[in-house]
């Protein structure tokens, strides 16, 4: 579970698990608490409409619960794929390894057969003769000739195994990290990157980063009005609209619910503002559609929050610097980007 979250905010979520299992009479265990911990603080939809469905159906329980922590927050998928290519690993490895014995084995008889012909053909021979221990040579020499090519049809066979093998665990890795409605990096996909960001920042001096949070303005409303899958309809218009126009090594994710996150390599506050402004307009220019009436819906808006990161400061404190941000432009009317103030050191609201 991500730990992104302000001190207040864990604390509220953890009241929040504690709470409901308790209620539910679900067993207190580490599972059953990440699992309520993630539903409260939002950052896996999925896990929340899951849930919410079984809420409403008053079926929670252990057993229910555990099947959705496995689904979204064990990372099974990824396991099993790191298990079976660990399986296959082990048995390319164990084929090679005889096939090498056996070939050692051969290429050792085949050096004694030449040794003993040799010393044979130093010795008075009848054409006969001679002509029996050629034969046996050119037969040894044909064996070890398919011995060769069979080692050699195994290694590519294995390099092959192993090179499919290294195409599942990408491919594994990516849909573990991978937003399942939008397409876009999920929250352990924006954990991990911005870990990554962060670390190159401080350890390779490189230019500092932004970071954008955005969210969907009003998008309760909108859900209650019109429904859940003309909301996934909304998140996946915003999610459209970030993914064509973030380019490079920027990267944009689902940060959690309606909210997006945005992670802009080498670029500083103002260009921060820009793209954030450029993605408010392209958003409030599209229409929503109910694709089933074909009745155009109200515009979307979206709000934003941008932070310039400080080598000097946490992962945490530029998320919350961002989103405190971000709680402005709500609170200024929505439709906007606003900037978070220079980090000093010091927690700062937004200006």
């Amino acid at each position: 579970m991500s730990l992104y979250h302000s001190l207040k905010k864990v604390e509220e979520f953890a009241h929040q698990a504690w709470g409901i299992i308790q209620k539910q009479g679900l067993s207190p265990t580490p599972d059953n608490f990440e699992l309520w911990f993630v539903y409260y603080s939002n950052t896996e939809p999925g896990l929340v409409s899951e849930l919410n469905v079984l809420r409403k159906q008053d079926d929670l329980s252990d057993s229910s619960c555990y099947e959705l922590f496995k689904k979204y927050l064990k990372n099974e998928r990824e396991d099993e794929a790191v298990l079976e290519a660990g399986d296959k690993i082990k048995e390319t490895i164990s084929t090679v390894n005889n096939a090498v014995s056996g070939a050692r084995e051969f290429a050792h008889e085949y050096n004694a057969s030449l040794e003993e012909i040799n010393e044979e053909l130093h010795k008075e021979k009848s054409k006969k003769e001679i002509d029996a221990l050629l034969n046996s040579l050119l037969s040894d020499t044909r064996t070890m000739m398919d011995q060769n090519v069979y080692f050699e049809t195994l290694l590519q066979k294995s390099a092959d195994t192993m090179e499919e093998l290294q195409r599942d665990l990408v491919n594994a890795r990516k849909e573990a990290l991978t937003d399942q409605l939008t397409g876009l990096m999920n929250r352990k996909g924006f954990d991990h990157e911005i870990e990554t960001v962060v670390s190159e920042a401080k350890e390779e001096g490189h230019e500092v980063f932004v970071l954008i949070l955005v969210d969907i303005d009003h998008f309760k409303k909108f859900n209650d009005t019109y429904g859940h899958q003309l909301g996934d309809q909304v998140i996946k218009l915003v999610a459209r609209t970030l993914k064509s126009s973030v380019k490079g090594r920027d990267k944009a994710a689902r940060y959690g619910g309606e909210e997006f996150a945005i992670i802009l390599p080498e670029t500083r506050l103002f260009g921060g503002l820009k793209v954030g402004e450029f993605l408010r307009q392209q958003v409030g220019g599209k229409d929503v559609v109910n694709r089933l009436t074909g009745e155009r819906l109200s515009r979307v808006t979206i709000s934003a929050g941008v932070a310039e990161f400080d080598r000097t400061e946490s992962i945490e404190s530029v998320i919350a610097r961002a989103d405190a941000a971000l709680y402005a432009a709500k609170e200024n009317g929505r439709n906007q980007v606003a900037s978070a103030t220079k980090y000093n050191g010091e927690k700062k609201d937004a200006c």
